[in-house]
């Protein structure tokens, strides 16, 4: 289905509030990645939630797979698209189990626990960042109407992004592990 140009330009604001408020959340949560507490836990949850739309938007569920109602690169490009990097796109969503996991139960480990698990939020918004800046580089390449507001977007979002950290060691989990027995 065809959407109008304001359609497309509301649904670039959109993909680009979510964008900037994980950018805000890594870096909140960055600043406080030391002395996180229980209360640290709501901004923990909305980073995750925002990273997890942003992966189904950039390249669809676990399986790929996508929701016709969901805002999707596709709307922007009149074709499917995803950046040829198999690597990028096994990262983005192999995180959705563990995020999904993560929000998907309230656990006796939110009242034993004096804090939430250490997520590399930094790394993550860092990662999901590079995916989307691919996007908007097809977008402006490409010369789309909307490219302008994606470029935008992006250049909020990297305005508040926390300094870069390197990726998790390979034997060190990105998520936090869960005992066997919660799911």
């Amino acid at each position: 289905m065809g959407r109008s140009d304001d359609e497309l330009f509301e649904a670039a604001a959109e993909v680009g509030r979510e964008w900037l408020q994980l950018a805000r959340g890594a870096s909140d949560l960055t600043v406080i990645s030391s002395i996180r507490g229980r209360e640290d836990r709501a901004t923990l949850e909305a980073f995750l939630v925002r990273n997890r739309s942003l992966i189904n938007f950039l390249c669809g569920n676990r399986s790929g797979k996508r929701k016709g109602r969901d805002i999707q690169p596709r709307d922007f490009l009149d074709r499917d698209w995803w950046p040829e990097d198999d690597d990028i796109d096994r990262r983005l969503r192999g995180r959705l189990s563990q995020i999904d996991r993560w929000l998907s139960s309230v656990g006796w480990n939110r009242v034993i626990d004096g804090s939430p698990e250490p997520w590399p939020c930094a790394f993550l918004a860092w990662d999901t960042s590079w995916a989307l800046t691919q996007f908007v580089q097809v977008l402006v390449a490409e010369q789309r109407p909307v490219a302008v507001a994606f470029a935008e977007a992006q250049r909020h979002a990297f305005a508040a992004l926390p300094a870069y950290e390197a990726p998790p060691l390979a034997d060190q989990p990105l998520a936090p592990r869960r005992d066997p027995d919660d799911d």
